[in-house]
């Protein structure tokens, strides 16, 4: 069983502001290089002649909902501009606090534990199949991602482009 998507959705015309609330599926700005899944927590949308901007804070793991510092938190920031009707570009920052490999369980060094049942994310055909952070291990991480995008339209052609940078600190 599969909970996909839960969630309020608010609007108000006159703002020309949409809030969304609960559990959605959420992308990057960046052909879903840094995120393309669903998860819970809340997003706040702006559009107005041809300016977009989009604020969220999501939860993506809470093992215990007595303490803030075990969960792992993701935040976006992004916006955008059309510079004609064939041209936009935009800019775009998030950030992902993974504070649950605190207590040597976290969501990057799960394993096949007796806590959660998932497998290591970090254990694929990039890392040569070795976990990164290996089952036990307590660690702290902060990532941050900046990054560039846009498109433009040449005749029937849509050329789209982008970078992103990321950065941070594991403990």
């Amino acid at each position: 069983l599969e909970t996909k998507q839960l969630y309020l959705y608010f609007k108000a015309p006159s703002l020309n502001l949409k809030a969304t609330a609960g559990i959605n599926w959420i992308t990057d700005d960046f052909d879903w290089i840094v995120i393309g899944n669903d998860a819970a927590g809340f997003q706040f949308d702006y559009a107005n002649a041809g300016t977009k901007a989009k604020l969220g804070a999501y939860r993506f793991w809470d093992p215990k909902l007595t303490a803030v510092t075990d969960s792992v938190d993701f935040f976006m920031l992004s916006g955008s501009q059309q510079l004609s009707p064939a041209a936009k570009i935009g800019v775009a920052g998030y950030y992902l606090k993974d504070g649950s490999g605190a207590d040597g369980n976290g969501i990057l060094s799960q394993g096949v534990s007796a806590v959660n049942g998932f497998a290591n994310k970090s254990i694929n055909a990039a890392t040569g199949s070795k976990a990164l952070i290996p089952l036990g291990t307590k660690y702290d991480l902060n990532s941050y991602f900046a990054g560039i995008f846009g498109d433009v339209a040449i005749g029937p052609v849509k050329l789209e482009a982008w970078g992103v940078y990321n950065f941070g600190k594991v403990d």
